[in-house]
């Protein structure tokens, strides 16, 4: 009788619980549009009519997902209903008894689910098989929680879940964000506070933002501490196990893709598919970092280069396409960090241009079980089966926690599964006559397994994977997670590292400088007093220069005076000289104007004589002018008398042959 009542209690609150979480989301609703139209008073008529259409589209985006919870909740109640109260309080006492901390409430039925796809949502067309993974398996808060882990076991989940929240939170938050001035209105966050309040089961979550600071507008930073205050560290109460914990998360990155997804959805050249959008974002959220706004106040979330660098070389690989780093090192150059609008233009325009939507589709969802489904390798392989000894080719996809096989690779119907612990090995197999090559058997517990692939290649690298697997088991966190991690450590170690390398060399240059500095003091002191001893010498120098220019000049004196004395001797004997040679000189010009007079006489008469000759030349010349044009006029003349004479021959020779041709007819006849 007390868990019938226990459970008749939980059902009734929580059925009052949704009816005010519909009430307050449709007025949060309609205060959100009115408090977007009072702010946009007072600005020109072009800046308010783009506000007001920023704010339909707000507005239809926050109305689809408000639609989207009540046909979310409506089917969650009629599913309830139908449960008997007896069935109900049994199984709430045994999870009681048993110190569960979260409750499971029944799936909602195929009904729901076609009334949500068909009920005139405006939602993204997301991926069939991430409904069925999500939106079937979505766990119900408990409203009584039982903390059997103790404090920090809540606290650290509580971190957890919102160092990956943050990422999808903060695209809901810039969606919001009409000014892009890093606030928005408390209004709007009521909106989205209570849906996240509403797909995680915990009401009324949003009354209490309206005290929290007494601004009308949120910071990203404000509006998150509020949300690990009051959201996150009640939902961190029934995160029991990493599954759990990426069921929560995939509900809040939906409703967070809700809000935000005509932004990324409505582009100009789109190439991807909606649904291949919408996986990327998830991915884009798992491995985005905050870093501060250079443009306003806040954090923004972004892809560092080389985690960019990663993915899209994995989806390039995907689609079957070679790899090559240097067109993306010159944009990584430019860009070092990406947004989600800058990462899916980056990817359509550089590497998805020329590919059919098929395999779009196909590189994505493998980027998509990669990261998010935490998938390690996929394949075929074919097992040995222990009964008939026959082997059977399987489709196997292997996660840190088990190795699960199907039929095909469309993964719909499901064979079997392996459990991977920490206790599994796996050997090689040698290769043997008439047995199947490239085997390796796979050891957990009391069980093996043995497998074959279809090359040594293919064998070395699901060997690899599978002890990659075991090696991961006891981590909390999913392997992808980790390695993100471990990726961002490197980065930043390597970061850490540059940074102490540049600061040791601006160290060691500020040592070098000051030692310069020393040494240049020291050697300009030097110089001083090797320039103090120099002039001291070149002082010294001077002073015995100087007596031996006095002791020198006096010498110098006397000699000349001497040399004087000499001078004026040897200058009269120079002088007789001098005239005596100047009356030689004169005899001798008198006879070279001689035999000048005499030289110019006969250069005279020598040109007179080469006058006539020229005049008996031209006279020649003339002479033979006329020769030749009386030997051309007789050669003309020659020339005219025989073409005569060739004619006169031609005439005969006619004659002749007429008058013996007319004798010939007269002897005929």
């Amino acid at each position: 009788m007390r868990s019938y009542l226990r459970s008749t209690d939980l059902t009734m609150t929580t059925n009052t619980a949704t009816m005010e979480t519909e009430s307050s989301s449709s007025s949060l609703e309609s205060s959100a549009v009115n408090q977007g139209e009072e702010e946009g008073i007072g600005q020109s008529e072009e800046g308010e009519a783009v506000s007001k259409d920023r704010m339909r589209t707000r507005g239809s985006s926050l109305s689809s997902l408000s639609a989207w919870l009540t046909l979310r909740r409506k089917g969650a109640k009629d599913k309830q209903h139908s449960v008997d109260d007896s069935d109900r309080a049994v199984a709430v006492a045994s999870r009681l008894s048993h110190g569960s901390e979260s409750l499971t409430l029944p799936r909602r039925n195929r009904k729901d689910k076609a009334a949500f796809g068909s009920g005139g949502v405006s939602t993204p067309p997301l991926d069939r098989r991430y409904h069925s993974t999500v939106a079937n398996s979505r766990p119900a808060l408990p409203l009584l929680l039982l903390n059997n882990q103790g404090g920090n076991n809540k606290l650290m989940a509580a971190a957890a879940l919102v160092a990956d929240a943050t990422a999808a939170v903060w695209h809901a938050f810039d969606f919001l964000d009409d000014h892009n001035n890093g606030q928005v209105s408390k209004s709007k966050l009521k909106v989205l506070t209570a849906n996240l309040g509403t797909v995680l089961n915990c009401p009324n979550v949003e009354n209490g933002l309206q005290d929290h600071k007494s601004t009308s507008h949120l910071s990203f930073d404000d509006y998150m501490f509020y949300l690990r205050k009051e959201l996150f560290s009640v939902t961190s109460s029934c995160v029991m196990d990493s599954r759990d914990h990426n069921k929560y998360l995939a509900l809040i990155e939906e409703v967070c893709w809700l809000v935000c997804h005509s932004k990324y959805l409505k582009r100009d050249g789109s190439m991807l598919p909606d649904q291949c959008v919408f996986k990327l974002f998830r991915v884009f959220c798992m491995l985005a970092e905050q870093i501060p706004n250079v443009s306003s106040e806040g954090l923004v979330s972004v892809l560092s280069s080389e985690e960019v660098e990663y993915v899209v070389k994995l989806f390039v690989l995907a689609l079957g396409k070679e790899w090559d780093p240097k067109d993306f090192k010159q944009i990584a150059e430019v860009v070092p960090t990406f947004k989600f609008s800058v990462f899916l233009t980056l990817l359509e325009n550089s590497y998805a241009k020329n590919v059919e939507v098929l395999g779009l589709v196909e590189a994505t969802q493998e980027i998509f079980d990669m990261f998010i489904e935490d998938v390690i390798k996929k394949g075929f392989l074919s097992k040995k089966r222990q009964i008939f000894s026959s082997w059977r080719l399987n489709w196997y996809v292997l996660r840190p926690t088990s190795l699960t096989y199907f039929n095909d690779r469309s993964e719909k119907d499901k064979r079997g599964e392996i459990p991977i612990h920490g206790k599994c090995s796996v050997e090689p197999l040698s290769d043997s006559p008439g047995s199947r090559n490239n085997r390796f058997i796979l050891i957990c517990g009391d069980k093996c397994f043995e497998l074959s692939a279809t090359d040594h290649k293919t064998k070395l690298q699901w060997m690899t994977a599978l002890q990659t697997a075991i090696d991961h088991y006891g981590h909390k966190e999913s392997y992808q997670k980790l390695m993100a991690t471990r990726r961002r450590n490197d980065r930043e170690n390597v970061k850490s590292k540059k940074a102490e390398v540049e600061q040791g060399l601006v160290f060691q240059k500020d040592l070098l400088e000051k030692q310069r500095s020393e040494l240049e003091a020291e050697r300009l002191a030097r110089v001083a007093a090797e320039a103090h001893a120099r002039e001291q010498a070149a002082l010294r120098e001077r002073e015995t220069q100087r007596l031996q220019e006095v002791e020198a000049a006096r010498k110098e004196l006397e000699r000349l005076l001497e040399e004087e004395k000499r001078a004026k001797r040897d200058e009269e004997i120079v002088r007789n000289l001098q005239a005596r040679l100047l009356r030689e000189e004169w005899e001798k010009r008198e006879e070279l104007e001689k035999l000048q007079e005499e030289q110019r006489t006969l250069l005279t008469e020598e040109r007179s004589k080469r006058e006539g000759l020229e005049q008996q030349q031209q006279l020649n010349e003339k002479q033979l002018e006329e020769a030749r044009k009386k030997l051309k006029d007789l050669e003309d003349e020659k020339a005219r008398l025989d073409r005569h004479f060739k004619v006169s021959c031609s005439q005969v020779l006619e004659g002749v042959l007429l008058v013996s041709h007319t004798s010939t007819s007269h002897t005929r006849s």
